[in-house]
């Protein structure tokens, strides 16, 4: 995958899809879980709306207990989100840090 994406004339469409492929290797083959938060990291900052992308971070960053990347997670679905949308994530995002994180 990684010879690939290197290469210069694969399309941007293409490299989206094969970064996701190495993302989701290192998380589930791999155990590298910092590589595969980092890759998803990228993948939604690039576009917000993968929601496959979106819900992979999410399930990832809840097993491996990473807070303040699940708080930087549940901003960009918040600000993602309409105006009703909207108070279902924050509502879920309350549960979790008041369960979860232990906070108030």
């Amino acid at each position: 995958l990684n010879i690939r994406l290197k290469q210069k004339k694969v399309k941007k469409e293409e490299k989206r899809v094969l970064r996701a492929k190495l993302a989701e290797v290192c998380a589930t083959e791999l155990g590298r879980d910092d590589e595969s938060v980092a890759a998803y990291k990228n993948l939604v900052e690039e576009d917000e709306t993968d929601e496959v992308a979106v819900q992979t971070l999410d399930r990832i960053l809840r097993a491996a207990d990473r807070k303040d990347d699940l708080r930087w997670l549940f901003e960009v679905r918040v600000g993602r989100a309409n105006t009703a949308h909207k108070l279902d994530i924050l509502g879920e995002w309350a549960v979790l840090e008041e369960e979860a994180f232990g906070a108030p």
